[in-house]
């Protein structure tokens, strides 16, 4: 299958074509609106934005999982925790370590 290119739109273009265009975005294509002074919209269907959000929350989860554990005070004050031997170290605290890189 070919990727297809955006199809790009004025402002004034889109307005005018907004009940098509709506159309094919829920037939999954994607337009470009271009705005002046270089402001741009992508249009694409709100099931296409959902999984952008998950895919990008997944990211961010990997990302911090992979803070904490280069982090050896944060490893080790969520071993205490697991432990039991927490000694008042919260969950936050263990975060504000990882925070101060």
């Amino acid at each position: 299958m070919i990727a297809r290119l955006p199809k790009v739109f004025g402002v004034g273009e889109a307005r005018n074509s907004m009940t098509e265009m709506l159309d094919e975005v829920s037939r999954g294509r994607v337009f470009i609106i271009k705005g002046t002074k270089n402001r741009e919209a992508l249009v694409i269907d709100a099931e296409t934005f959902r999984k952008f959000q998950e895919s990008y929350m997944e990211l961010v989860g990997i990302v911090e999982t992979r803070k904490i554990l280069e982090d050896d005070d944060a490893v080790g004050a969520l071993r205490r925790v697991e432990e039991g031997e927490s000694s008042g170290v919260s969950l936050s605290e263990v975060e504000r370590m990882v925070e101060k890189d």
